[in-house]
């Protein structure tokens, strides 16, 4: 009777085995079959962190946000084209990508997108400058006249996305932004 009972659940064993896909790689150390097919990203843990690990380049984009009264807009935004191309000239490597004007949600709201191609270093420079210079410092004061609030963020692209290019004409857009968890 125990034979009976040991085969038994030697033949349940064999034909109720459960599949194992934990590893895909050889047990002498290289990848297996499996993952070779899937072409898996290889991403070494604990070695930098997961925003870095998921941007390729150094460079850093800086979100403005300005909320502007609403009787202010129209010189709001002559002061910020004149701002911007003076920011432009008298720096190198940061470059207004974006500007864009909220219709959905909060409106008499504008954001814009500055690139620096040298990162951080590079974006400290940018503000050193629009602090010291005379003609920046002083449309930045006329501005935050017209302004209800203003909020500034740095950011990063993901590898996976090309780096936004400027645009003419107008254009609709919805606004995403994505926070990593680790």
């Amino acid at each position: 009777m125990n034979r009976i009972r040991s085969l038994k659940v030697g033949l349940n064993y064999c034909l109720y085995r459960p599949i194992c896909t934990g590893s895909v790689y050889n047990s002498n150390g290289g990848e297996g079959w499996f993952s070779k097919l899937l072409m898996v990203r290889k991403i070494e843990p604990g070695h930098d962190s997961h925003s870095k690990l998921l941007s390729a380049s150094e460079i850093i984009y800086e979100m403005q946000t300005h909320n502007v009264k609403p009787a202010n807009v129209e010189p709001y935004l002559k002061n910020y084209e004149l701002y911007s191309k003076v920011a432009a000239e008298k720096s190198e490597g940061a470059e207004l990508v974006a500007s864009f004007q909220i219709e959905i949600g909060d409106q008499d709201q504008f954001i814009h997108v500055w690139r620096y191609s040298h990162g951080y270093p590079h974006a400290h420079q940018f503000l050193e400058l629009c602090h010291s210079d005379a003609e920046l410092s002083a449309l930045t004061k006329e501005r935050t006249a017209w302004l209800r609030r203003r909020e500034n963020q740095f950011m990063l692209a993901f590898s996976f996305w090309g780096h936004p290019q400027p645009r003419e004409g107008t254009h609709k857009y919805e606004m995403r932004s994505y926070v990593l968890k680790g």
